[in-house]
């Protein structure tokens, strides 16, 4: 299996890295620049890249109120797909899209976290 390690900014290199691939992207994990306008430019760019049944997960989608306004419009022009959510800390912090599969059971919300780590995050929110 060959991969490519590619360093730079992300707004800099990201399309031509993605031009340059003859295969199509079965995963995607996007945890760039966490602004609204570049969210939505990296998904934009990314999609019509992906595999039908690829999966793309946004990162940080509670980062701003930036990077929540993305997470919502990715998920009205993602409707047709399923769409999860992880939950860390009482709030999303990734959300996944699964191309090419049934929306019916949109949303899922999973939380990443136990009860004893929420416990000790407050706890530490207190302490320092």
């Amino acid at each position: 299996m060959d991969y490519t390690i590619t360093t730079g900014n992300f707004d800099d290199l990201l399309e031509n890295y993605i031009n340059s691939l003859d295969v199509p992207i079965h995963l995607a994990f996007i945890d760039g620049n966490h602004r609204e306008e570049a969210t939505l430019r990296y998904h934009s760019l990314i999609k019509p890249f992906m595999d039908n049944r690829g999966v793309i997960v946004h990162d940080d989608i509670s980062w701003s109120d930036g990077m929540i306004s993305a997470w919502k419009k990715i998920k009205l022009v993602e409707q047709k797909n399923k769409i999860a959510e992880l939950w860390l800390g009482n709030r999303p912090s990734r959300g996944i899209i699964f191309l090419g599969t049934n929306a019916a059971s949109n949303i899922e919300i999973e939380h990443i976290d136990s009860i004893l780590e929420r416990l000790i995050r407050r706890a530490k929110r207190y302490v320092l």
